[in-house]
């Protein structure tokens, strides 16, 4: 099947690798020997390693197994972050740069986990990122996932993004 060819061809500027011998021989060296594969002949058979092939929606979607990608809302709330936070104050140290959250009630500091996009601003970026096949499917609108969003708004203790995920799965859109 496979045959194994030994480059010959070098350059004066190619640097070969150290002798197994050398003291800076790694195994992070690659042999100037390298293994191709021969094209079939006729009438050979192909074998071909199943847990080699990529499932047929791997790579076209973020999220495998799931029929449509969910929308990344971090880029949206540091869109508004970036139009809302005011020059004059300093960005909280514990939030930048790791993304993580300050727990100083005290701080005085701009805090960019508490910008929250609007619920215009976000049906209209989540239904932009959506795939047109689910808003056809669905009738999802831009202006009906802002209804939605704006009804889940009243509920105690949710979050943006579970506000966000509700309202998708409202509309029939799967869950993550």
């Amino acid at each position: 099947m496979g045959q194994m060819v030994i480059d010959t061809d070098h350059s004066e500027n190619d640097q070969r690798p150290p002798s197994p011998s050398s003291s800076t021989a790694s195994s992070t060296h690659s042999s100037p020997a390298r293994p191709t594969t021969a094209l079939p002949t006729e009438g050979e058979e192909v074998l071909r390693a199943p847990e080699c092939a990529l499932a047929p929606d791997a790579a076209e979607h973020p999220y495998p197994g799931s029929e449509y990608p969910y929308p990344d809302l971090r880029r949206l709330k540091l869109a508004t972050a970036a139009r809302t936070l005011d020059p004059a104050k300093t960005v909280c140290k514990f939030e930048v740069p790791g993304g993580g959250l300050c727990r100083d009630a005290r701080c005085g500091d701009a805090h960019i986990s508490s910008f929250e996009p609007s619920d215009r601003d976000t049906a209209a970026y989540v239904s932009a990122v959506v795939p047109a096949a689910f808003r056809a499917s669905t009738g999802l609108t831009r202006d009906r996932l802002c209804a939605r969003l704006r009804d889940l708004r009243g509920l105690d203790g949710v979050r943006y993004d579970e506000r966000v995920r509700r309202a998708l799965e409202g509309f029939g859109y799967p869950p993550r």
